[in-house]
């Protein structure tokens, strides 16, 4: 494996690497110029959180076995205290009330997945459905404002699936279950979207979370108070008679912002 991803300003990016990870490093990539960095080694199991940059830089992860992703989120800047002729911030009109206010609390997270294991249940006569957890969200009244996955889904990689299978995608709280659609928490974070028909076993993912109608909104609340909500990349695929269980894999990346309010 060896890849090179472009860290966007003020993003912050956690490294993974894999159980099976060996001679596996990092490097941020110099820009025109620049020097690279110094190439950091990469053990099996281990996380290391990068950044965040203030101008964007180019990270390069690569490793002869096993595999390194990367995570990536809004790290924020630094604002100065005022702004000339601009008032940024409310106030109370009640003495005995005080206001704390913060600047940069929305997060935009792309996870990076490289052929990431799915595994498939067949439901025969009425599905073959499959999900995996991506993200651990904190406690706290979660918004989610949109969400973009685009990729491939390849189906069959254990099991038999047809060459020009079709089906559905969605983000959610919970995994995929039995049932010819995902529907309540099993999309409550990205609606179910259609698959592209499969070539070679292949389909193309393109789904956002944008609404159907204007009194809609793509954003979400999601009340993680109590337990803290979790990411599910989740999948079906439409039923065929020669169809079994087995296991999918998906390659691309899974991108959202948000925010969190407590965690009371």
């Amino acid at each position: 494996m060896n890849t090179t991803y472009y860290l966007n300003p003020g993003d912050v990016t956690s490294i993974v690497a894999d159980a099976n990870v060996a001679s596996g490093f990092y490097q941020i990539l110099g820009n025109p110029g620049e020097p690279n960095q110094t190439a950091v080694s990469m053990l099996a199991n281990s996380t290391k959180q990068l950044g965040p940059y203030n101008v964007g830089k180019y990270l390069k992860l690569s490793s002869m076995i096993g595999n390194i992703s990367h995570s990536e989120e809004f790290g924020g800047f630094a604002f100065s205290d005022d702004v000339e002729g601009d008032n940024q911030s409310g106030s109370s009109p009640i003495a005995s009330v005080s206001a704390t206010e913060s600047q940069g609390i929305w997060k935009r997270t792309v996870l990076t997945l490289t052929a990431v294991p799915i595994v498939i249940t067949d439901d025969a006569g009425v599905i073959q459905f499959g999900g995996v957890k991506i993200y651990d969200f904190p406690e706290g009244l979660l918004n989610i404002q949109g969400a973009v996955v685009k990729g491939n889904l390849t189906a069959g990689v254990t099991g038999t699936v047809i060459a020009a299978f079709t089906g559905i995608v969605s983000l959610g709280t919970v995994t995929a279950a039995t049932g010819a659609t995902l529907i309540s928490t099993q999309a409550d974070i990205l609606p179910s979207t259609a698959l592209t028909q499969a070539v070679a076993k292949v389909s193309a993912v393109q789904a956002v979370s944008s609404a159907t109608a204007l009194t809609e909104s793509g954003a979400r609340w999601l009340d993680g108070t109590a337990t803290a909500k979790d990411l599910y990349l989740n999948f079906k695929i439409a039923d065929d008679a020669t169809h079994t269980s087995g296991t999918a894999s998906f390659t691309g990346t899974v991108e959202f912002v948000w925010a969190t309010l407590g965690d009371a």
